[in-house]
């Protein structure tokens, strides 16, 4: 069993990997331009000015290099899962399956009035990982008990991860 919790935790290195890139992508001055183009929803914006094509074309960019880097690893000796036969499209899918997740949840947040940097526990936590495997379940078959155990794992990595942004003051929100 713990070979398939590995397996599931390495798979979603990509997804992970797209949700925490826009969050260093900020600096970079193109492609600012929000997803939903300012359009709204029950007069609040679909997705919210955070989210944004340059925060989606890096995430999916660096889910791609990430997956391509996992598909090499196996050249080497290294592998969990081994992901040679899998198209690196799979971890562009990735990539977006994890962004489109987040950007549902912002969306969800929106007609709730969250406000825009605080979070709606759980969701701002698993949205990346449910988006990800929604979108790669044709390519990857996922055990339940094992899956269950690895999102737990990466909902706490992912609680740890927004503490130590929040303290390097790349996050407004400690959760």
């Amino acid at each position: 069993m713990i070979i398939e919790i590995l397996s599931v935790l390495y798979f979603l290195v990509p997804a992970y990997i797209a949700n925490i890139t826009p969050v260093f992508a900020k600096k970079i001055p193109v492609l600012n331009y929000p997803l939903d183009f300012g359009h709204t929803l029950n007069g609040k914006r679909v997705f919210g000015a955070h989210k944004t094509w340059r925060g989606l074309v890096f995430g999916m960019l660096f889910a791609t290099l990430a997956f391509y880097l996992m598909q090499r690893a196996g050249d080497f000796g290294f592998w969990i899962t081994d992901l040679s036969q899998v198209p690196l499209w799979v971890g562009t899918a990735m990539g977006f399956g994890a962004l489109a997740g987040d950007a549902l949840e912002s969306t969800v947040k929106r007609q709730l009035n969250v406000p825009p940097g605080k979070s709606l526990f759980f969701w701002d936590q698993a949205d990346f990982m449910i988006g990800a495997l929604i979108i790669t379940t044709p390519y990857w078959v996922f055990f339940w008990l094992e899956t269950l155990i690895a999102v737990a794992i990466v909902f706490a990595l992912t609680l740890v991860v927004q503490r130590v942004g929040y303290w390097l003051k790349l996050k407004d929100d400690p959760l």
